[in-house]
């Protein structure tokens, strides 16, 4: 009897160790979203595994307009023109923060189900901008997404208001809303699908064929 509790012991322990392994991995797959703004609707499709990131562009023609290849360990991105066959080396500006004491953070009750994933609500306002964000924010192994605005440098206004979250580990925004105060939408992220799958390491390496860009 006290061997099997033994061996019953040592199956959990393994078990809890390769979860515990499998979390500490994050999310690897493809992320597919849309940025909706006041001219046009651009399609993206992340491909994350470890810490690389791969963003495309996707045109009207449904091929690959353009493409980001990020490190986010490093903090190094490239960018690729498949058009054109070049890649060039983007040089990381200076951080594009927001004083958390200019915004207002508001965790909201409402919720919504988005490719599978229920979404908790998140509002930021800053009246000195006339800036309204409304996040709903999805919770997995989603660390990449602070590395990918940090090595980015993102500028936009959805991007830097996340930053201001305080909830916002692990944690994905499938869809984000920005509006003056006045109510009008001036551009909407929006997560359209999720698939959790092997993703090749190739997908993270510059194409053969490709030279660099030089200034």
């Amino acid at each position: 009897m006290k061997k099997q509790i033994l061996n019953i012991t040592a199956i959990i322990a393994v078990f809890l160790l390769t979860t515990s392994a499998l979390f500490s991995q994050g999310f690897e797959g493809t992320i597919e979203f849309r940025k909706i703004g006041s001219i046009d609707t651009i399609q993206y499709i992340y491909y994350v595994k470890g810490n690389q990131v791969r963003i495309d562009e996707i045109g009207s023609d449904k091929r690959t307009a353009g493409t980001m290849l990020i490190d986010i360990k490093n903090e190094t991105a490239k960018s690729l023109s498949p058009e054109r066959k070049l890649y060039l080396d983007l040089e990381k500006g200076k951080p594009n923060t927001v004083s958390i004491d200019k915004v207002k953070i508001e965790k909201g009750k409402a919720t919504k189900k988005i490719a599978g994933y229920n979404c908790t609500e998140y509002v930021v306002k800053n009246g000195e901008q006339n800036t309204i964000v409304t996040y709903y924010l999805a919770k997995d192994n989603f660390h990449f997404i602070k590395g990918v605005i940090k090595t980015l440098n993102r500028k936009d206004k959805a991007s830097t208001y996340y930053q201001t979250l305080s909830d916002n580990e692990n944690c994905f925004p499938f869809l984000s809303i920005e509006t003056d105060y006045a109510g009008n939408r001036k551009s909407t992220l929006e997560v359209l699908n999720v698939n959790k799958h092997k993703i090749e390491d190739k997908l993270f390496l510059i194409p053969a064929g490709f030279k660099k860009f030089e200034k």
